[in-house]
């Protein structure tokens, strides 16, 4: 902490991280947030990325999306991915700057350039979904594998349900389980719900009752409605 208050960046970044990511009453996110932004000040791109992205979000301080926009810049200026990728987000929602899909765009192009997978996710939904973009099936699926070789679990989840629904692909429910399930084993309840359907249906995996029911419930803790509605359904035909 004493080298922390003479101004060592590494020393607050340290402080900074401890405070976040320590476990009960030693967790203060508050404290987090000062020290990120005396290194932030300081010009730490890793520390103005914490602090956009405290703003953006309102952990730690009053959310503000221009104070968010304002660090975010700062560590876009040294070429910080994520910092260009969450700036993407901004213009795609209109978050402390004005809406436009174009300059979202051309963020997450950045982004993605220098191996962001959020921002290689964005730019599949983009085409996914027709959102500034024509939409092309076969160009969001390029980019979401891109995404999910980096181990992205939306990315993973949406690549399924292309499978599993035939959109830009064969359908083919068996490439649909497989990349529901690597989503799946890093505990993402939506996976875990769809794999659960295949299961209980007997669709790309063999049908097992057992399966379906223990990732429904993986996904219910998780308080994911849609698998705690189908345990309360498989409870009622029980």
């Amino acid at each position: 902490k004493a080298s922390a208050k003479l101004g060592n960046v590494s020393a607050q970044l340290t402080l900074a991280g401890y405070y976040e990511g320590a476990a009960g009453s030693d967790r203060n996110l508050g404290l987090a947030a000062r020290w990120f932004l005396a290194a932030a000040k300081q010009g730490a791109a890793a520390a103005q990325v914490a602090m956009g992205e405290k703003y953006l979000h309102g952990y730690g301080v009053d959310q503000d999306y221009e104070h968010a926009v304002y660090w975010l810049k700062k560590a876009a200026s040294q070429d910080h991915p994520g910092a260009i990728a969450s700036l993407g987000w901004c213009h795609q929602n209109g978050y402390g700057v004005k809406q436009d899909l174009e300059v979202a765009y051309a963020h997450y192009l950045r982004a993605a350039s220098l191996d962001h997978p959020g921002a290689c996710y964005n730019l599949g939904l983009m085409y996914a979904t027709g959102m500034g973009r024509p939409r092309n099936n076969k160009e969001a699926l390029t980019w979401l594998r891109k995404a999910a070789k980096r181990g992205h679990k939306q990315a993973q989840l949406q690549i399924g349900v292309m499978y599993e629904q035939g959109l830009g692909v064969r359908a083919d429910a068996l490439r649909a389980a497989e990349w529901y399930r690597k989503a799946a084993v890093q505990d993402y309840s939506k996976a875990q719900y769809n794999l659960a359907r295949l299961y209980a249906r007997g669709r790309g995996v063999p049908q097992d009752y057992g399966e379906a029911t223990e990732l429904y419930r993986k996904a219910a803790v998780q308080r994911y409605d849609k698998a705690q509605y189908q345990l309360g359904i498989d409870r009622k035909s029980t």
